[in-house]
């Protein structure tokens, strides 16, 4: 009973999180800021396991939000994936790998650069080199 009241506040914290991130979306790259050969670095550190790093490739042509980038990283890395679409507040991811949100109370939570964005993983669209780090922990909400 106390593990599902948990869960049922950590989500209504999320959805109205998640309804002032929206105030601060980040709009889509310009395409007049592209460099070639850039990437996004991205590192995924599944609990107390050591941190895997990959890079992404960025491409100004066909920007990818978050969602998109951290999707195509999972299929390449042949995890499991999935994520809840809340309308209207936007995506949050609920499975990377064998971690699924609500084990041992934690969640899957993002940093961009050392900083907690204020919006949704499918309305963040990531910079050339920037470091994108996904973490399994408990919430800080």
């Amino acid at each position: 009973m106390k593990k599902s009241l948990n869960y049922i506040i950590f989500l209504l914290l999320v959805l109205v999180a998640a309804y002032f991130w929206q105030l601060n979306m980040q709009d889509a790259p310009n395409e007049n800021n592209n460099n070639s050969g850039d990437v996004i670095n991205l590192v995924f550190s599944f609990d107390n396991d050591e941190p895997i790093q990959l890079e992404y490739p960025y491409s100004i042509s066909s920007p990818g939000n978050l969602f998109v980038v951290t999707k195509n990283i999972a299929q390449e890395q042949n995890w499991a994936f999935n994520f809840e679409n809340y309308d209207g507040l936007g995506v949050l991811i609920t499975q990377i790998g064998e971690k699924e949100n609500g084990q041992d109370q934690k969640y899957w939570q993002y940093t961009v650069n050392g900083i907690t964005p204020l919006v949704s993983v499918d309305n963040f669209y990531p910079k050339a080199n920037d470091t994108i780090e996904w973490v399994f922990r408990e919430s800080e909400m």
